[in-house]
């Protein structure tokens, strides 16, 4: 690992995103914190203040979703530029939301900002793999996979209670690839089953339509607790015993490990998820996570499987807590991070 690595975060937004949160305080637990510099817009005024910074620094980190910033950072940075997207753009708004008259704008915007930069980032072997074949990037680009992990120090664990109701809980921007309606479904079939609480924290895309959803289906609306600061979710989730993940269908439902599993991991939670690949790399079923179908009659059952089987839930949250402590904390990625720089 490099020795007193200087790292610029540097972009217009993007520094309160959890990954780069996580990132930012393992390198300060690894004593290497790392400077920020918010861009107030892109000129030349503040190219050059970028370009003084830069020339103090060992590596340039770009925040997720700043594509936008990439190509001004390349212009000033004098040091390796790292490109952390989490994201596809033609991923996320042509395949995810099926925007598809966006295509060729959004595969553009990937295709260039992919490869200009030192370092492109992925959280996943599969996401990085699906960016180098769907963007044909050069075998020359730098390229590496960062998992997203968690903050510890904010997540405490608290485990599932092994008698009294059995506590469900989802939180998330309710996007698609969450399949957030397909949760609704599954919860409104078990509605009079005993000893289950249900809560569902957030607000986004198909938040309207899942309110909705769940008026029909007969679901009582207080389980929707609406959305909830990012310094008080530790404290909301710490409430339940099992925390849903995702259950979309989408294409980056299969390559992505959520924030939610890891935030649910790290607290001690029971974790239900769809068995994706992209889980995989992080969860093993039935040790670290309870995985089901994206049929709602199949959460369904699973849900009511932990409610019965309290041990064993007991079990897989221990494990995953315990994934999170050797694996995964916001110290061990930064260590990871700070290793790329050999790459460069």
């Amino acid at each position: 690992m490099a020795q007193d690595t200087k790292v610029l975060f540097t972009a217009k937004d993007g520094f309160s995103y959890n990954r780069t949160h996580i990132l930012a305080q393992g390198l300060e637990t690894l004593e290497q914190a790392p400077q920020f510099y918010k861009i107030p817009e892109r000129s030349a005024q503040y190219g050059a203040v970028l370009r003084e910074l830069s020339l103090e620094a060992d590596l340039v980190y770009v925040p997720p979703f700043r594509h936008r910033d990439l190509s001004f950072i390349r212009k000033y940075a004098q040091a390796p530029v790292i490109f952390d997207p989490l994201i596809s753009r033609y991923l996320t708004k042509v395949v995810d939301y099926g925007h598809y008259w966006k295509a060729p704008q959004k595969w553009l915007i990937d295709y260039r900002d992919f490869r200009n930069c030192d370092l492109l980032l992925a959280d996943t072997q599969l996401h990085l793999d699906y960016f180098k074949k769907k963007f044909f990037l050069p075998s020359s680009l730098a390229s590496a996979v960062l998992p997203i992990g968690v903050d510890l120090d904010n997540y405490q664990a608290s485990f599932p209670k092994s008698t009294g109701p059995l506590k469900v809980g989802f939180y998330g921007s309710f996007v698609p690839l969450q399949g957030v309606l397909k949760i609704i479904e599954a919860l409104a079939l078990i509605k009079e089953e005993k000893d289950l609480e249900f809560t569902i924290i957030g607000t986004g895309y198909q938040y309207k339509e899942a309110r909705q959803l769940a008026s029909r289906k007969g679901l009582n609306d207080s389980i929707f607790k609406g959305w909830v600061n990012y310094d008080d979710l530790a404290t909301e989730l710490s409430r339940i015993d099992l925390g849903l993940g995702v259950f979309g269908n989408s294409l980056k439902t299969d390559l992505v490990v959520p924030n939610k599993l890891y935030h649910y991991a790290a607290l001690g939670k029971g974790i239900l998820t769809k068995n994706s690949p992209g889980a995989q790399e992080v969860f093993q079923d039935r040790e670290t996570m309870g995985t089901s179908s994206t049929k709602p009659i199949d959460i369904a059952e699973k849900i009511l499987y932990y409610r019965d089987n309290r041990m064993e839930l007991i079990r897989i949250a221990r494990n995953a807590r315990q994934l999170m402590e050797d694996q995964y904390s916001h110290a061990a990625i930064a260590q990871k991070f700070l290793s790329f720089q050999k790459l460069l």
